[in-house]
């Protein structure tokens, strides 16, 4: 994915439309839509805007 929207949400302080509620949330629910069990998030800001949830589905 490109980061580039994120990092506009990001300086911002728009955590929602980063995270949960926008971009983060309809990548990883694409990601499922085609069979992912698990995203993993190997960045150093982005588990700010990650709202976990076990398990997955």
């Amino acid at each position: 994915m490109d980061f580039s929207e994120i990092v506009v949400c990001q300086k911002s302080g728009d955590r929602q439309k980063a995270g949960a509620g926008g971009i983060l949330a309809q990548v990883a629910t694409d990601l499922e839509k085609i069979g992912a069990d698990a995203v993993m998030i190997t960045t150093n800001t982005m588990h700010k805007v990650a709202e976990i949830k076990f398990p997955c589905h």
